[in-house]
């Protein structure tokens, strides 16, 4: 399959290109050459930050954002804002006008403003760290707190929870918290909008706004109902023969009585049809994007993702399930450089399967060697480990 797949006359890899020599087919040193410029795309990616001599990984450019953000928004979603803001004509700093410039009012349609706002991810405290800090004891892998086994796979959770298990789970929780709140209006007033069309009923009474709708307003949603430019805030501003007119978009939810310049939708709802809830709802779920494009976030109930870990410029490892939008690598590392991050998965302290992916950090072919190198020294068992390559299978 491999094979087959470096038979066309160039081959593209972020930037690099392997072509086919004028003589013999020799399969096996264009495959090298094709991971070789791999990993240096890899290292163009990835900022190396120098420490006591050697270079760390600091989180890729994308992410920065979520680093710099005093909530620490889900870097993945913020960034599609940033080239919202980069397309503006503002002079007002990016955070400060998706806080409280026009900024505010944009809701993109494939990354909707109600994920932006739930997804903060957790920064753990050097306190909080302890948790999740691992240790080789004996050829497995074992938490420091407690000196129990490390378990990371779809079915750890099910088992009885030790304390440090139980505190580590409650930060996570805690951050699900707004995002489950959210879920279950939404869910709620999905319902009603299929009574009302099973009944032939078009129009949201007085009772159901007060009862179905208001709570979802006053946790930021529905904006598509509220705002009548909705759609046209997406779009960056058109000529300048249009600017009159582009400014009226904003003027109209201008506060008025802000010393500066601050927007915001108004809280009341105006009269809807049951069709438009349904729309908007579709829109605050993440279901009314680009054709093909998946929802931001899975559902709460699955964003428990593979374990993860991280090996900080110190030398500690700190392991933890990801929990998407809500808890990463950079919840390990506070958005700090490290020696290495990627995904595993530990049975009984066993690591069974282990690549080096991560979305925070791009680890090239030499640190994952380091690191294999590392731990076989260390005593970690690896002669069951599926290991995996700096190519996901599925994408290659």
């Amino acid at each position: 399959m491999l094979r087959r797949a470096l038979r066309p006359a160039a081959i593209a890899c972020s930037g690099f290109y392997v072509t086919r020599n004028d003589g013999p087919r020799d399969d096996d040193a264009r495959v090298k050459q094709l991971l070789k410029q791999t990993d240096k795309a890899r290292q163009h990616a990835q900022e190396r930050v120098p420490h006591a001599g050697t270079f760390m990984m600091g989180v890729v450019p994308k992410q920065w954002l979520e680093v710099l953000d005093e909530k620490h928004r889900y870097g993945s979603i913020l960034y599609p804002y940033w080239q919202r803001w980069e397309t503006s004509r503002t002079r007002m700093s990016f955070f400060m006008w998706l806080d409280e410039g026009r900024g505010c009012l944009v809701d993109l349609p494939d990354c909707p403003r109600r994920f932006l706002e739930e997804c903060e991810v957790l920064y753990l405290t050097r306190d909080e760290l302890r948790l999740f800090e691992v240790e080789i004891r004996d050829g497995l892998l074992v938490w420091l707190a407690d000196r129990e086994p490390v378990d990371l796979h779809d079915g750890a959770a099910a088992a009885a929870p030790t304390l440090r298990a139980a505190a580590a789970a409650a930060l996570v929780d805690a951050q699900l918290v707004r995002s489950a709140r959210r879920e279950r209006l939404v869910d709620a007033a999905r319902e009603a909008a299929a009574a009302a069309a099973a009944a032939g009923v078009e129009a949201v009474s007085r009772e159901d706004r007060e009862r179905v709708l208001a709570p979802l307003v006053a946790e930021g949603c529905l904006r598509k109902l509220r705002d009548p430019y909705h759609a046209l805030r997406s779009q960056a501003k058109p000529s300048d023969d249009e600017l009159h007119e582009y400014d009226r978009l904003w003027d109209a939810f201008k506060v008025r009585d802000a010393a500066e310049a601050r927007y915001g939708l108004p809280s009341e709802l105006p009269e809807a049809t049951w069709g438009a809830v349904a729309r908007a709802l579709d829109h605050d779920d993440g279901l009314a994007g680009s054709p093909g494009r998946k929802r931001p976030l899975p559902r709460v109930a699955d964003r428990a993702r593979s374990g993860i870990f991280v090996v900080d410029h110190f030398g500690h490892m700190y392991a933890a399930r990801k929990v998407s939008g809500a808890f990463h690598h950079s919840s390990l590392t506070r958005g700090h450089c490290c020696r290495f991050a990627g995904s595993v998965e530990v049975r009984g302290g066993v690591v069974t399967k282990l690549s080096p992916h991560s979305g925070h950090y791009i680890p090239t072919r030499d640190e994952y060697d380091a690191l294999l190198a590392d731990w076989r020294r260390l005593g970690l068992d690896l002669a069951e480990t599926e290991i995996g390559g700096l190519l996901k299978e599925n994408k290659f």
